[in-house]
């Protein structure tokens, strides 16, 4: 019998008491792998197509003027060479962006059933607030009630989250209007003062539940959701060495006698606390909140204040409900619902409001080690 000239194929077996535990999940995985081979195999596809179609045979006029400029050739020659060379780098890296676009914010795949259902009610959730958004802004867990009527007193002018909200409202079939309202913030970031600057964050964030809801890209924008994510990286960078004055800790049980000071602070924690949840149930590998040793951690971001302190009415009602941060004997951090080192019958237990209850959901699948 001759040898077969097909290529050798892997053979996996799985030897287990229950075949079908896990079978699911299995599925999702080498579904997922196989759909992203087709993706990347059609892109180079269309590559090559694309470049044959533009290689236009040299006219004759052009063939008589090369033979009469012999000493400019080897010139030319070099830079059309590098040129050639650039172009391929630049469609090569376009290609690896569009496979990179592809895999982030894909739900994150787990062994375990209970898990993958967590992490689908917390996506549920999370894109459930651009539809909040769009009918009043101020209805989305991570912007303070009153955050606009505040925006207004310190720092007059539109702001854009207002912009998000009016997008959103008449554009939530279309997640291209978030990356042109993304270009815009990325030019003007450094110069847009703390509160804007927030409001920059915070629409920026709207944008990206937008795009997990929406589950894919737009013709014209297929690499958005990359630059969304580098975009919020670079605007926390911001507000973390310029407004915060390098303070990694965002400030929960810090002294803040201000309540437009706390406002401002608790909304900058709140958004780092959505990108951790971010984190805990879809691919963010591509782009990262704060890189490096001597930058926050997200291990280290405090926890969302209480529900009673969060939406507190105004100035007096704030103050009197900091009785309840005065009971808490540190500050809790999103390392310590990890570990499961806080008591249920603490303070921040006991009042947590719903962000807190998907931050402490998020941390139940940051303990789980095995992925898919």
């Amino acid at each position: 019998m001759e040898a077969s000239s097909s290529p050798h194929h892997n053979v996996f077996i799985n030897l287990t008491d229950n075949p079908d535990a896990g079978r699911h999940a299995r599925r999702m995985h080498i579904r997922r792998i196989v759909m992203l081979e087709r993706h990347k195999r059609r892109h180079e596809d269309k590559i090559l197509a694309t470049c044959a179609e533009k290689t236009p045979e040299a006219p004759e006029e052009a063939i008589n003027i090369g033979r009469q400029q012999d000493r400019n050739d080897r010139c030319t020659g070099s830079d059309e060479l590098s040129m050639d060379s650039n172009n391929a780098r630049t469609t090569q890296l376009s290609a690896q962006m569009e496979l990179w676009s592809m895999q982030l914010f894909q739900p994150r795949l787990w062994l375990n059933p209970d898990q993958e259902n967590t992490t689908r009610l917390i996506i549920e959730f999370l894109c459930g607030q651009t539809k909040k958004a769009a009918q009043n802004i101020s209805h989305v867990f991570f912007i303070h009630r009153r955050f606009n009527n505040v925006a207004k007193k310190v720092d007059m002018g539109q702001n854009p989250l207002k912009i998000c909200g009016k997008n959103l409202k008449h554009w939530m079939g279309y997640n291209g209007t978030a990356v042109l309202q993304q270009s815009t913030l990325w030019t003007m970031c450094e110069i847009l003062s703390k509160w804007k600057l927030l409001s920059a964050a915070q629409a920026i964030a709207l944008y990206i539940l937008l795009w997990l809801r929406k589950e894919t890209a737009h013709s014209r924008f297929p690499c958005g959701n990359i630059a969304l994510l580098v975009t919020l990286r670079r605007i926390f960078n911001i507000v973390r060495t310029r407004d915060l004055h390098n303070n990694t800790a965002y400030t929960t049980k810090q002294p803040v006698h201000d309540w437009h000071d706390w406002i401002y602070r608790e909304s900058c924690l709140r958004v780092a606390c959505l990108y951790a949840i971010l984190t805990a149930v879809v691919e963010t590998d591509y782009g990262r909140l704060c890189d490096g040793p001597s930058e926050c951690r997200i291990e280290d971001l405090p926890l969302p204040a209480p529900k009673s302190v969060w939406e507190a009415e105004d100035e007096r009602s704030w103050k009197e409900s900091l009785v309840v941060l005065d009971d808490l004997s540190s500050t809790p951090t999103f390392q310590d619902l990890v570990g499961d080192t806080i008591p249920t019958d603490s303070p921040w237990q006991e009042e947590m409001d719903e962000m807190g209850l998907i931050v402490k959901m998020a941390a139940h699948l940051w303990r789980q080690n095995v992925r898919v």
